[in-house]
């Protein structure tokens, strides 16, 4: 796949959990099995907000040529995503979250992840 389309493709995806966690956080309670509060609402609106911000960047980079910026944003997308499974597996093992509910946040997780670090492999950069 062209990393173009990977890049929109993450873009997507991104807009649409982050979008639901913004602009539906009740919504997004319920996808992982939450009972929403006034307190979960504002945490999933803020983490939408940020899952929807790095769609974005994510959008606006995708024609960017090997360069050190595309790097770090390869690198931000790696390292952001493997917090955000590792935050939802501790989730499951507190009994928190259920594994069902975070199947589909893992699979966006490891797509972005692992083709975000073969992406970043694939960069050619000058040491400059």
């Amino acid at each position: 796949m062209k990393r173009s389309i990977f890049l929109l493709i993450t873009a997507i995806i991104a807009t649409l959990f982050g979008g639901m966690m913004l602009f539906m956080p009740d919504k997004a309670a319920e996808g992982f099995g939450m009972t929403s509060t006034l307190e979960t609402a504002l945490l999933f609106r803020s983490l939408g907000g940020l899952i929807l911000c790095s769609g974005v960047l994510n959008f606006l980079v995708r024609n960017e040529g090997d360069s050190k910026v595309l790097k770090a944003i390869f690198i931000f997308n790696i390292a952001f995503h493997a917090i955000s499974m590792t935050n939802d597996f501790i989730g499951v093992s507190q009994d928190i979250l259920t594994f069902e509910k975070v199947i589909p946040g893992q699979v966006a997780h490891l797509f972005i992840g692992v083709g975000s670090i073969l992406y970043l492999m694939k960069i050619k950069t000058s040491s400059n």
